[in-house]
């Protein structure tokens, strides 16, 4: 608790991962948006002991350029306006929310390198994340 769900980072590019599990779509409520604008204030003031997890430590050093981004089985409702008022809320940090097929196609599509990595963080533009 008191953390996200994953991290992932490549070069200066991290992201902050929030899974979201909902047999009838995922639409961000103000509380999934309040829970990211929390991690994302976490990571930006990196406040020793605060969290006392500090989970923010799991970012490589080098990584400058922060993302957020949400992974679900489908998406509903207007959540590309939730996006937007996390990254507005948030220091202008972009970010995106991608079901679970979108996300196999992005992974095969980097493997088989038709996908750069830069490209993969180039697409967090707060909206939905596809191919």
């Amino acid at each position: 608790s008191n953390r996200p769900d994953s991290v992932i980072s490549y070069d200066t590019n991290g992201t902050i991962i929030d899974n979201k599990s909902y047999k009838d779509g995922f639409s961000i409520d103000k509380t999934c948006a309040d829970e990211m604008g929390r991690y994302i204030n976490e990571n930006q003031q990196r406040l020793p002991g605060i969290p006392s997890n500090e989970w923010w430590k799991s970012f490589d050093d080098k990584v400058t350029n922060f993302t957020y981004l949400f992974i679900t089985s489908f998406l509903k409702g207007n959540f590309k306006k939730q996006l937007e008022y996390i990254s507005t809320t948030h220091n202008s940090i972009n970010g995106a929310a991608i079901g679970v097929d979108n996300l196999l196609y992005f992974a095969e599509y980097v493997k088989q390198g038709k996908l750069s990595y830069g490209d993969f963080y180039a697409k967090f533009q707060n909206d939905e994340m596809d191919i």
